[in-house]
């Protein structure tokens, strides 16, 4: 009997003729077997003259896998080389290293006669790859693109059948303003610097020598004056909800920077005076309508005298943000009358009759829009138009909100979604009342009493309605907060903050919708 080692291809196997017609024996005598016509075609060169063997030397050689004689090395052609490469797919690579082998793994492998092949390594001790044991790297790039392809075509399906039920709500008329009686931007305008520039006046006064005291009282007055005057001005005049909502946010952000620019000065006013009346920090000299109209003008809500700047305004980011601004609020426009305002319409009826089916079926419904336009208008005004206010001042810090959709909990989304305001809390409500030994749990009810105010508003004044959710719904985070800081953690956490943001806030839309319709429009 003749033996040869392939060109050391399959390295410690040895290959002979065996008795049985069309088949080739491979050493170690494991009893594996493979075709004889594949070798001879790999092995064309090779002349190998088969010789019978006995069916007892087969079987001896079957039983024992020590025992094999070490043929004579015989060399081989380019083309039994390749057929022999030790590739991953090739029949040697099973028999590697011990944890590969099929003895390692503990697996019993069959031997197949007359031209089956043997089926050796194919199985392992592994995990499923969805399964959460699996440590293996699984990516899920074409899971991703199969959810991103359904989103698309649900939407499309939402917007077909939209068109279908309500038809085309679009009216670009009505947003044109043709009796400016109705238009208080105008009147707001000189309002609002009317109270800039008696900010202004005070503080010069106290600079030469007006009491602190009077300071504070007339800054008192004219703050209020500055949120008092407005608010009844958008009542009385009955602007365009939306329109009234961006003058009470307006109203809103001028008096947050009068109390910032007042308590400031007074503090670097304190140091100035102790210093002998030498310029500490700026002051007096930033005391200017200049100063104070800049302020007004930047994306921050707490008054500095010097802020980061960059070294010019890059104009091709100017436009791009102004231009991605235009299209977002179009869409946005567009979802509200053609989304929600239906919705809305539709829930009256089912809160009239008490139908809870009805107003679940109505908040559902109203989930989906209302959660993609107050992503928008958020991306609009604390990513887009924050930061053409910044770019066109050349302020370089243009950190205006920070990883709130990652909220594990609802603390954590008022610290970080809006980081202007959380600055202004903290500076000037949260930190002095700490200072003045009041506890951590009353100053944070303070400042979401504030938040409250705010809020309520922002939504009651435009709207005509003083119904105060949206002031109690503020509070009602705090019992939420306590909750759900000691309950849910990491993920939970966070699917528990995206559900009650996706149904709470269109929960609260068509109650102040349903509120506005029956006391107005209705009657």
């Amino acid at each position: 009997m003749k033996y040869h080692r392939h060109g050391g291809s399959w390295p410690g196997y040895l290959v002979h003729h065996c008795g049985t017609p069309g088949m080739i024996r491979r050493g170690r005598a494991r009893g594996e077997w493979v075709s004889h016509r594949t070798i001879s075609a790999a092995c064309g060169s090779c002349s190998h003259s088969s010789s019978s063997m006995s069916e007892s030397r087969t079987r001896k050689l079957r039983r024992s896998s020590d025992a094999v004689p070490t043929p004579p090395v015989h060399d081989h052609d380019e083309s039994s080389r390749e057929y022999h490469s030790d590739g991953p797919d090739s029949p040697a690579s099973s028999h590697r290293g011990d944890d590969t082998s099929s003895s390692a793994l503990g697996y019993k492998v069959s031997s197949y006669d007359r031209g089956r092949k043997s089926l050796v390594g194919l199985y392992e001790g592994r995990t499923s790859l969805l399964s959460s044991e699996n440590k293996e790297h699984v990516s899920f790039r074409g899971a991703l693109n199969l959810a991103l392809i359904l989103l698309i075509f649900a939407n499309l399906r939402t917007v077909v059948s939209n068109i279908i039920l309500v038809g085309n709500r679009i009216n670009i008329n009505h947003l044109i303003v043709v009796d400016t009686t109705r238009w208080p931007g105008i009147a707001l305008a000189a309002f609002l610097n009317l109270f800039l520039i008696c900010s202004y006046l005070v503080e010069r006064a106290a600079v030469g020598g007006m009491k602190d005291s009077t300071v504070d009282v007339l800054q008192a007055v004219n703050v209020a004056a500055a949120v008092i005057i407005p608010s009844a001005l958008v009542w009385v005049v009955r602007p365009n909800p939306a329109t009234g909502v961006l003058l009470m946010c307006g109203v809103c952000v001028v008096m947050m920077k009068l109390i910032s620019y007042w308590r400031v000065n007074s503090q670097l006013r304190a140091m100035w005076r102790s210093s002998h009346k030498k310029s500490s920090d700026g002051y007096p000299h930033n005391i200017s309508l200049f100063n104070l109209y800049w302020f007004m003008c930047l994306p921050f809500l707490v008054y500095q005298i010097e802020y980061p700047r960059t070294p010019k305004i890059r104009w091709t980011f100017l436009f791009s943000r102004l231009g991605q601004m235009v299209f977002l609020g179009a869409l946005g426009y567009i979802m509200v009358e053609q989304y929600i305002i239906p919705v809305l319409d539709t829930s009256v009826e089912a809160l009239d009759n008490a139908d809870v089916l009805g107003i679940i079926a109505a908040v559902l419904r109203l989930a989906l829009p209302h959660i993609y336009v107050w992503l928008i208008f958020f991306y609009i005004f604390f990513h887009l138009w924050l930061n053409v206010l910044a770019e066109i001042t050349r302020v370089g810090d243009r950190c205006y909100y920070r990883d709130w959709w990652n909220s594990t909990g609802l603390d954590y989304f008022w610290r970080t979604w809006n980081i202007p305001v959380h600055h202004w809390m903290n500076v000037h409500v949260y930190t002095p009342m700490r200072k003045r030994k009041y506890s951590r749990h009353f100053a944070v009810f303070v400042v979401f009493v504030i938040s409250g105010f705010f809020h309520e508003l922002v939504v009651s004044v435009p709207f005509h309605t003083i119904k105060l959710w949206a002031f109690f719904g503020l509070l009602g985070q705090l019992p939420l907060i306590t909750i759900t800081r000691g309950l849910v953690h990491g993920q939970t956490g966070n699917v528990v903050f995206w559900v009650s943001f996706i149904l709470g806030q269109p929960t609260l839309t068509m109650m102040y919708h349903y509120a506005v319709m029956k006391e107005h429009l209705l009657d």
